[in-house]
């Protein structure tokens, strides 16, 4: 339910593919100026691929590499199109071939540091991140994204130094507040968590996620009338999240509303059937009413589930 995303850029503006497509050196022979203006008009190609169409991108940006081995936008380009489908390794080594080409390119730092990040290689990360960082002080993305490898290492104290940064420098972005709040409330910080999904809210009215964890922080003050309405937005903005229904599901039980709590988690049972929680907690609100047979049977596969995740 967190979704922790890095931020990457790619250049698609013309005026910067103009600029930096068109310098190649003028003692090359003919043969290879030939090479390198069909490079760019590959390159270009490639940016003009739709946005998710990443086969499209990295047939073109090859194209345009096998024609001109040292073409650093085209090594950035198809790193961007490898990480966005899910080629980390592949990623990594575009974007460290554009670093050699280009050393002081921080967006190719970044979008290495994402790569590195994607492979859970959290050090690396954050060692590009401090790059970029070098190189521009006032990327807000760069303390983001060191923010979130941070958290990767559980180290929830320089998680929250670097989104407060990244916060002083783009007050808008919800992603910071709602990330930094995760952190307070895996440190039982609950005020400053509520305050910081909050903001989130205020800045993103659609962020399920934020109403989730405000649910959440109502739940651990015993605050169940109040958690449910937190409930009930995030399952309004997000009916296919399970979690959602579970959480609203089990707070209806704790509230003696045991047809509504069997409701909510028969549907996040559907959603997400090898989840034994749901089971065992759909097992106690059919107790309730009397459905020992029910109860019993969802036992039986709360823990055949639960010995699974052994």
């Amino acid at each position: 339910m967190t979704p922790f995303f890095e931020r990457v850029f790619k250049l698609r503006q013309l005026f910067l593919t103009v600029f930096l497509t068109t310098v190649f050196i003028t003692t090359v022979s003919a043969q290879q100026s030939a090479d390198n203006a069909k490079a760019v008009e590959f390159y270009q190609l490639g940016l003009a691929c739709a946005e998710t169409e990443y086969d499209c991108q990295i047939a073109n940006y090859t194209k345009a590499i096998e024609l001109n081995p040292k073409y650093a936008n085209a090594f950035y380009g198809r790193g961007w199109a490898n990480y966005e489908s899910g080629n980390y390794e592949k990623a990594l080594a575009d974007y460290t071939r554009t670093i050699e080409l280009r050393p002081k390119d921080k967006d190719a730092y970044l979008g290495r540091g994402t790569a590195h990040y994607g492979l859970k290689n959290h050090d690396s990360a954050i060692a590009d991140y401090n790059k970029v960082i070098e190189l521009d002080p006032k990327s807000a993305d760069a303390f983001y994204n060191r923010g979130l490898a941070w958290y990767g290492k559980e180290n929830y104290d320089e998680a929250i130094k670097d989104y407060t940064k990244a916060i002083a420098l783009k007050p808008k972005e919800a992603d910071f507040y709602y990330n930094r709040g995760v952190c307070f409330y895996n440190k039982e910080d609950f005020d400053q968590a509520m305050k910081d999904f909050t903001k989130t809210i205020e800045l993103d009215p659609k962020s399920a996620e934020a109403y989730c964890y405000r649910g959440l922080i109502y739940e651990d003050a015993e605050d169940d009338k109040k958690a449910l309405v937190e409930y009930d937005k995030a399952v309004e903005l997000d009916p296919a999240e399970s979690l959602y229904l579970y959480n609203r599901g089990s707070t209806y039980s704790r509230l003696g509303d045991y047809p509504k709590a069997i409701s909510d988690l028969t549907k996040a049972i559907s959603i997400s059937p090898d989840e034994f929680d749901y089971y065992y907690n759909r097992a106690l609100a059919y107790d309730e009413i009397g459905e020992n047979d029910l109860a019993e049977a969802d036992r039986r596969k709360a823990e055949e589930l639960f010995k699974k995740t052994k």
